[in-house]
């Protein structure tokens, strides 16, 4: 048997030294999210620096006055930047304007400039960025290499898919008011897509609702008269039948979908109905018991404490108020219980809830003490079962 051979017969008794391991590159510092410049002999600030660095790669605040003074030869464009990222100076002129003094959403920046659809706010955004890249020395461009990545939206536009996923994107709409209401009708109908069955009919709904908006609107102008004005009425009315008999037909073929083109069916089950009903009435304490309050409400109106020595039943008040129960389809009711007698009723019942309360001992409460003496006795919800002899009583 070979004997096995030392390792130093093998010349491996010294392992090769390894070469030591290149440090890590640091990790970039993210930009401050406010920078300060000097802009010829003004003092300006950026409040988000951090977003201008993110879409302008390289940008440091160095080389902010480089950018200042390119932006502000395209006047679309520094506006846009001026805003979006807010630019402005840190003592402004009387003449600055003040709407300038703030950052602007880019919500607000999209209606400002008239943009609706998420291309020509990426164009909008990959101009500021051209200005940008012309500054950038052409080495520091390809290492980057983001002179094509688009610039984040940040959340704009996202209605955008849901058009173009049901093929409305070729739709041509009058402003952004309309594509709006038409987005959020879409989205109200979405599942009505989803179905084979009714898909069609959920696109001819809003394309009729469209038109009927359209007409709406145009039947308002008061330069519309005469034959005109008649055949668009007309042809609203058709549309509007139309529109009626779609929503039939959904509701038909597709009854599990509550709500369409803003109108509520209640679908629930009778049966639900009557168990709750039934649940409502089962105990007996809703029952009103003088037409007005129910048992519990009314031993709340007879309390009495040391602070309020009255009940505040008012039994005068209850019998108006039932007159007026009464006659609540009359609109020509004037009540027939003269004032003074309402009156009465009220002193007569207090006086005789304050007699039958002293009569039968009852614990008129300080409500500024603590503990039993400060509380008052607890509602009865359920009628005392007593004796024979107790309830021949009452």
């Amino acid at each position: 048997m070979a004997r096995p051979k030392k390792a130093e017969q093998l010349g491996l008794s010294q392992q090769p030294e390894r070469p030591a391991a290149a440090p890590a590159p640091p990790a970039p510092q993210p930009a401050a999210p406010r920078a300060e410049y000097q802009n010829g002999t003004e003092r300006w600030i950026c409040k988000r620096f951090d977003a201008l660095a993110a879409d302008m790669p390289g940008l440091t605040v160095a080389l902010l006055p480089q950018l200042h003074a390119a932006l502000e030869m395209q006047s679309r464009q520094w506006t846009l930047a001026r805003r979006l990222y807010g630019l402005m100076p840190e003592i402004p002129s009387p003449t600055y304007p003040m709407e300038d003094m703030r950052v602007w959403s880019q919500e607000e920046l999209v209606n400002f400039l008239n943009i609706t659809k998420a291309e020509q706010w990426q164009q909008e955004l990959q101009a500021v960025r051209g200005i940008w890249n012309a500054l950038r020395p052409k080495a520091e461009m390809e290492k980057t290499e983001s002179r094509n990545e688009p610039i984040p939206t940040r959340g704009l536009f996202a209605e955008e898919e849901i058009v173009r996923k049901y093929d409305f994107g070729r739709m041509r709409f009058r402003d952004a008011d309309e594509r709006a209401r038409f987005v959020s009708r879409l989205q109200a109908v979405e599942k009505l897509f989803l179905e084979q069955a009714t898909a069609g009919l959920a696109r001819n709904l809003l394309t009729t609702e469209i038109q009927i908006n359209r007409l709406d609107e145009s039947l308002m102008e008061p330069e519309k008269l005469g034959e005109e004005w008649r055949k668009s009425a007309k042809q609203r009315s058709d549309l509007v039948a139309d529109y009626n008999q779609q929503l039939a037909l959904i509701d038909k073929l597709a009854p599990w979908f509550g709500a369409i083109a803003g109108k509520y069916s209640f679908k629930g089950s009778l049966a639900e109905v009557t168990a709750a009903i039934q649940q409502y009435y089962a105990e007996g304490t809703t029952h009103l018991i003088d037409g007005i309050f129910t048992a519990a409400e009314t031993q709340v109106e007879c309390r009495r404490s040391t602070q309020a020595p009255e009940p505040r039943y008012r039994f005068g008040w209850v019998t108006f108020a039932l007159e007026a129960k009464m006659n609540l389809w009359n609109p020509q009711w004037k009540s027939t219980t003269p004032l003074t007698v309402l009156k009465r009723l009220d002193a007569g019942m207090k006086a005789a809830l304050i007699a039958a309360g002293q009569e039968m001992g009852e614990a008129v409460p300080d409500l500024q003490k603590s503990g039993a003496e400060g509380e008052y006795q607890p509602i009865a919800t359920k009628a005392e079962t007593g004796t024979a002899e107790s309830r021949n009583e009452i």
